[in-house]
């Protein structure tokens, strides 16, 4: 839905996903990168960091909501804190020629252990992200829970050492030069 290279193409195709009564603008931006970083933040709060009214910031959001570029509003739990969640694994899953990807991909997102489920393009056809409280806890969901799924041909599983960014926020407002 958004395409980030700069801010006019980003302006540019979310209006295109909204009739022209409910244009994408600057002001849709700031709402959603500031929502990004704390979901929490009032109507009040919002109102006082883009500058622009209470009414405006409420219609905003509403509107946000309605065409579903917000979908929820939710929190990012610091799993280095969780000690069963502690690890992540990139799961890249190769599908039998006679099944279907779609119904695979569905029955792999319901795992409660993989939090990210991916139709990618090449030698594999989906790439799932899972976390565990370690190596042996990730490999025994592979193997005693995706293994079993039909369709379900080849899998490479590829752990993380370390992760320096994961926080999912696509800034969306950009000034723009000498303005």
């Amino acid at each position: 839905m958004f395409i980030y290279d700069n801010s006019y193409t980003t302006y540019k195709h979310l209006s295109e996903v909204m009739n022209m009564e409910n244009a994408f603008d600057e002001i849709d931006a700031k709402i959603l990168d500031a929502l990004q970083v704390d979901s929490h933040l009032s109507t009040r709060d919002l109102q006082e960091k883009i500058g622009t009214s209470y009414v405006t910031i409420s219609k905003r959001i509403k509107k946000l909501e309605n065409i579903g570029i917000i979908k929820r509003y939710s929190i990012i739990l610091d799993c280095n804190q969780i000690e069963e969640y502690q690890t992540t694994a990139y799961i890249l899953i190769q599908i039998d020629g006679i099944h279907e990807p779609m119904k695979i991909m569905k029955t792999v997102s319901e795992i409660p252990e993989i939090i990210e489920v991916h139709a990618i393009a090449g030698d594999d056809n989906i790439l799932a992200k899972i976390k565990g409280k370690d190596a042996a806890s990730i490999g025994k969901t592979v193997m005693e829970t995706l293994y079993h799924i039909p369709g379900i041909g080849k899998t490479k599983t590829i752990f993380v050492f370390n992760t320096e960014k994961e926080n999912g926020i696509l800034k969306l407002y950009q000034k723009e030069e000498g303005k």
